[in-house]
């Protein structure tokens, strides 16, 4: 019922609350905290007309009278500690009672009666139920009060942004007024240095007192982990720490990267089709070093760019992207004849030109030496005659890989010790990918080479429309994996059609085997590169639902050969060999991220076991590195993947909610936007329906046969219903994007690129696409004269 903050059971969360549990473990670890008591839960559940619960308070009263520090008066402060306040989820600041100067045992007990009823109040109330919080248990913290001089607040990093800049606020007196706030307090920011980078003009605190401060927090941070929110107070001569938690914030605190004087260029083009929502810890942090070396350092440094800009890549928002500059750089010596189709992308107004503008690269002879020692490095993955050898090798080295893989992680439990071994097993996934993104890096450069050349010469044979019709019939002739894929989808939706089970559990024995067939498969396929998203296999019920919405489609026929000339057919079937290979990416890619995503959850698994997490899923709230290596900070891992829910959740509602295509620092870079909706022609054809707005695939059971797809990137995995509508929509992608591909391979009209196109377009809307000449028309704005 009542324990002393020196007592180790009273580190218990769920018996007195994570604000009272953090002050227990903090005293007995030595730091400065005042002594005191704690009234249980269970004590909760008495009320104060328990006789032993009020002897044990009134025994605890007159023991802390005998510990109070020379020259304190016998006042305390009663405070709620209920079990999910000041947790990584959800703070309750200021909505659960705090009584102050209470001098006797008769205010002892009208206090804590106060904060139990606190706990029921109606903000307390809506509170909890918006953040998801279950448990309404309370206990009550008795502490002696500090006779403060100065007292304040101290961040370990910005709590508006998540820079990560110390922050420490001063007022005089008691604390109250600057946590109601009602009173403004001097403020101290502090650089990566410990030098003050922002300070008062007179200030309340010394050199040696802010040191203090600090220590302090920093001491905080050690135990608990990083993101400390730390109440503190001096009695003229001692800091005392009052409270240390989780710093909770609706911003996308630690998902926005700051680095210094950044006012560069950023693109969101090329990642934002990758990844289409805020993207997790585990899974930015286990691709982002991929990226960065093999899909821009390396490519640099061999165009002669001696120091790529650094750095490469950052988050805004939980949104990815990467330096402008650096596209500037790739595609510099490019003739504007070779020039990809799709380079247009990375420059704010698609100006090409401004890739002229770095002084670097240059031509000269270190261009051929480069590529000679490329060629001696990666062998034939270099050659554009040789890469598709390569690749089949590849694959099939790959699937006798997966196949151990997969056999040590069912005999993970096996391992004398099984963290290790499943560190192992990750390392060992990451490096058959890092083989596959080195193969595929040469892949992509010759696809978007020989696609573009091919339309430009068919062009200047033909005229621009129909080369660009010719050039899209060569690649609608690919057979992909995408293509296999979506046939065999339309194939298991016609065997499910006369099905009414919802679930997987509820249909019939032959249409689980079916659906059980499907997934051995292509269940690894997900919506997302994010390891955080599930992959179909891992969640068949929603997969069925998403069958639901697929229906047959025409088969796409093999026609390309007779739309090249004969002299340009050797080319049109290199072109097509390197998008079939683009697509393949994408499928044996994920085939890597569901295997490391189970390491992961089995990992999880056996950390929820030891107290260290407190779900398995907190694993993608845990970075890359610190997945590898070391114990999991728990409360930070769940912050973390609450605060991606949260950018998730905004982002899904469009409650003001944007994706910028690129910014400046950290600003939203603005670009004019035209009356006209236009955008890029990546599949002919015209298409006229309502559209369907669609910001990820949990809405595409609203698309209708004869919509208008609008979205803002479409995932391969999207493409099953590319049969049934009319035509397609998107706000990022290009020319070789994976949903343009797939477009005119169905001979869907496309125009992607289309800037703005989710806030001008409205749901049900009547619009026609036309797909050759890259512009919607919103039937709605045509003004008809009689």
């Amino acid at each position: 019922m009542l324990l002393t903050l020196d007592n180790p059971t009273a580190t218990n969360d769920s018996l007195v609350g994570p604000k009272a549990a953090r002050l227990a473990l903090a005293l007995q670890r030595g730091l400065p905290v005042p002594p005191g008591f704690v009234l249980t839960t269970a004590a909760q559940g008495l009320g104060l007309a328990d006789t032993a619960l009020v002897n044990a308070m009134h025994q605890a009263w007159q023991r802390l009278h005998g510990e109070l520090p020379e020259g304190w008066p016998l006042r305390v402060a009663v405070r709620s500690s209920a079990v999910a306040e000041d947790t990584a989820l959800a703070s309750f600041a200021g909505l659960q009672a705090t009584l102050l100067d209470v001098a006797d045992v008769d205010g002892l007990h009208a206090a804590v009666q106060r904060v139990w009823a606190s706990l029921h109040s109606a903000e307390a109330t809506a509170y909890r139920q918006r953040q998801g919080a279950a448990h309404a248990a309370m206990a009550v913290i008795v502490q002696a009060q500090v006779p403060a001089t100065v007292a304040g607040i101290a961040f370990s990093h910005d709590p508006r942004d998540g820079r990560p800049t110390p922050i420490i606020e001063a007022v005089r007196g008691l604390g109250e007024g600057l946590a109601s706030g009602t009173v403004e307090p001097q403020l101290w920011r502090f650089g990566a240095n410990g030098e003050p980078l922002q300070m008062p003009r007179h200030p309340l605190l010394g050199r040696e007192a802010l040191d203090g401060v600090r220590a302090l927090l920093d001491a905080a941070t050690a135990l608990f982990g990083d993101g400390q929110d730390v109440e503190w107070a001096s009695d003229g001569q001692r800091l005392w720490l009052l409270q240390a938690r989780p710093i909770t914030t609706g911003h996308g605190g630690g998902f926005t990267d700051h680095w210094p004087d950044d006012d560069h260029l950023w693109t969101a083009a090329f990642l934002n089709e990758r990844f289409t929502q805020p993207v997790s810890p585990l899974g930015w942090s286990l691709i982002a070093p991929a990226l960065a070396t093999l899909a821009l350092g390396q490519p640099l440094a061999l165009t002669g760019v001696r120091q790529p800009p650094q750095p490469l890549l950052k988050l805004w928002n939980g949104h990815p992207y990467s330096r402008v500059l650096a596209w500037q750089q790739l595609y510099k010596l490019f003739p504007d004849w070779l020039l990809p189709e799709d380079a247009s992308r990375f420059y704010p107004e698609g100006d090409c030109s401004l890739r002229h503008a770095p002084a670097t690269p240059t031509w000269g002879v270190h261009l051929l030496i480069n590529g000679v020692r490329i060629l001696a490095k990666d062998g034939q993955a270099a050659s554009p005659l040789h890469n598709p050898q390569a690749w089949q090798r590849y694959e099939a080295k790959q699937a006798a890989q997966l196949l151990q893989l997969r056999f040590r992680l069912r005999h993970l439990d096996e391992a004398s010790d099984p963290i290790a071994a499943g560190r192992t097993l990750l390392r060992d996934a990451q490096a058959v990918a890092d083989a596959l993104l080195l193969l595929h890096r040469w892949s992509i450069f010759y696809a978007d080479l020989s696609y573009s050349l091919l339309r430009r010469l068919l062009s200047a044979r033909f005229g621009a429309a129909e080369g660009a019709r010719r050039a899209a019939a060569v690649a609608g002739a690919v057979d992909s994996v995408t293509t296999r894929m979506n046939r065999a989808l339309a194939e298991l939706a016609a065997e499910l059609a006369d099905e009414s089970g919802t679930t997987l559990d509820a249909l019939t024995s032959d249409a689980q085997r079916r659906v059980e067939r499907f997934l051995s498969r292509y269940g690894h396929r997900a919506f997302s590169l994010d390891i955080y998203d599930p992959p179909w296999e891992a969640d068949p019920d929603g997969f069925l639902g998403f069958v639901r919405t697929v229906r047959p489609a025409p088969t796409p026929g093999v026609f390309g050969q007779a739309q090249s000339p004969l002299w340009l057919r050797p080319l049109a079937a290199l072109s097509r060999d390197y998008l079939r290979l683009r697509e393949a990416q994408r499928f044996h890619w994920q085939q890597l991220l569901s295997f490391q995503r189970q390491v992961a959850l089995a990992l999880g698994e056996r950390w929820v076991a030891s107290g260290h997490l407190p779900a398995a899923e907190a694993v993608f709230g845990m970075s890359w590195e610190e997945l590898l290596s070391g114990t999991p900070a728990g409360e930070v891992a769940a912050q973390r993947l609450a605060t991606l829910k949260r950018l998730r959740g905004q982002a899904m509602q469009a409650q003001g909610w944007h994706y910028p295509d690129f910014l400046r620092g950290n600003a939203p870079l603005a670009q004019r936007q035209g009356d006209d909706l236009q955008g890029r022609a990546v599949s002919e054809g015209i298409g006229r329906g309502p559209a369907r707005l669609v910001h990820d695939p949990t809405a595409l059971s609203r698309v209708q046969p004869g919509d208008i797809l609008v979205t803002p990137s479409p995932d391969p995995a999207w493409t099953p219903i590319f049969g049934t509508i009319a035509g397609l929509v998107t706000e990022r992608g290009g020319q070789l994007s994976h949903g343009a591909v797939v477009a005119r391979e169905y001979g869907l009209p496309a125009v992607f690129g289309v800037r703005g196109a989710m806030q001008r377009i409205r749901e049900g809307e009547i619009v026609v696409v036309d797909g050759g000449a890259g512009v919607v028309v919103r039937l709605d704005q045509i003004a008809v004269t009689p």
